[in-house]
């Protein structure tokens, strides 16, 4: 009896054990994935790709227009961050960093703006290397009919603020003093380089205003 309960014992944890499940390389992935990236931009620079550079070119620049270059850069940055795991730590820089290509490629598609999305998007295909693309006509129509042209440029201004607030490592309260530090001392130079054109200007007619 004894025999057979360890035979049984054996079979039951022969068969009983899994095989652990294949664990996901992140690295592997992200130098992938930078690959990719990588050869979409040389795609996109180089002159004659082929056929599937012609693809790969014309449906990038229809989605994002001008902004495909950096869409590819950013791709290849993001997964350069994840490949030295400081992906995360960056996290809300790679966010912001993201919603300004969003609002670039808004901004890069008012001028082609028409009554409605479909006239937009017409107006987009005459020049997609220079809009922001489909993509970015879709959510400059949305935005600028929700917050209008003003709200999206002051939207814009307020991300670039905050990339630099984040990029910096510093608090709002910080950022703003810093600011007004720099901007006394900007302004100081400006004061002082206009009193001395000011006084040459005035030494200068008086000088004239003399010889005659």
């Amino acid at each position: 009896m004894a025999n057979t309960n360890n035979n049984r014992k054996r079979k039951k944890s022969k068969y009983g054990k899994k095989s652990p499940n294949p664990k996901f390389n992140k690295k592997s992935f992200s130098i992938f994935c930078m690959f990719i990236s990588l050869l979409g931009f040389i795609f996109l620079i180089l002159p004659n790709t082929g056929s599937l550079g012609d693809f790969i070119t014309y449906t990038n620049f229809k989605i994002f227009g001008f902004m495909s270059y950096f869409v590819f850069a950013f791709i290849f940055t993001s997964f350069l961050f994840a490949f030295r795991d400081k992906f995360k730590e960056n996290l809300r820089v790679f966010n912001i960093i993201f919603i300004l290509i969003i609002l670039t490629m808004a901004i890069l598609s008012l001028k082609y703006l028409g009554k409605n999305l479909n006239i937009s998007i017409k107006n987009t295909q005459t020049s997609l290397k220079k809009s922001g693309g489909f993509l970015g006509t879709y959510i400059g129509f949305y935005l600028e009919s929700f917050i209008g042209s003003a709200g999206i440029i002051i939207f814009y201004i307020l991300m670039w603020i905050a990339l630099l607030k984040n990029m910096l490592g510093l608090s709002y309260k910080d950022f703003l003093s810093r600011i007004k530090e720099k901007s006394q001392i900007i302004g100081n130079i400006l004061w002082k380089s206009y009193m001395k054109i000011s006084n040459k200007i005035k030494t200068y007619f008086k000088e004239k205003n003399l010889k005659k």
